[in-house]
């Protein structure tokens, strides 16, 4: 009797709870994705994250640099819309390509914001395929590292890029 009433909680559970994904489309190489989510975003802006709220979802940037939109304020607030909504968590510099929402930051997942500590984005690079073994994961480590560099490298030259195709 147990186990039906278990297994009745589950399917509950289970068909009850609205799940939503993200599906981002492959928007093409960094240089691509970098144009894409300028062009795709009405606030731009060089940021770091002083704050991140995970019960509500929401997070505070202290702006550094503005590239594209209007910055009322030293201090923009944001948080997660939806599924595709990125919630910052690294507290680093970040380069930001958001939509402005209810008076806070959308950031999108699906764009190519990421954070200096972590400049590896979602839709920026190829991540390697998960080690079957210790020799593959030797390999992957080595591999990782030297994404981590160059993409490091890419963040440095974006804001150069946001610097050359900043809108006043």
């Amino acid at each position: 009797m147990n186990f039906i009433r278990y297994i009745t909680l589950v399917f509950s559970i289970f068909f009850t709870v609205n799940a939503y994904s993200c599906e981002c489309k492959d928007l093409g190489s960094m240089d691509s994705l970098r144009k894409i989510s300028f062009n795709n975003s009405n606030f731009v802006f060089i940021g770091e994250l002083i704050e991140f709220d995970t019960i509500e979802y929401t997070f505070t940037f202290r702006i550094i640099e503005v590239f594209k939109g209007d910055s009322i304020s030293a201090i923009i607030k944001g948080k997660v819309f939806d599924s595709c909504s990125l919630f910052p968590r690294e507290k680093s510099n970040w380069i930001v390509y958001a939509d402005l929402k209810e008076g806070l930051i959308d950031i999108s997942q699906c764009l190519a914001s990421r954070s200096e500590i972590s400049p590896i984005c979602i839709n920026c690079y190829k991540i390697p395929n998960p080690y079957r073994n210790i020799e593959e994961m030797k390999k992957g480590e080595g591999e990782l590292s030297l994404l981590k560099n160059k993409a490091l490298g890419d963040w440095k030259n974006e804001i150069e890029f946001l610097r050359a195709n900043k809108i006043d």
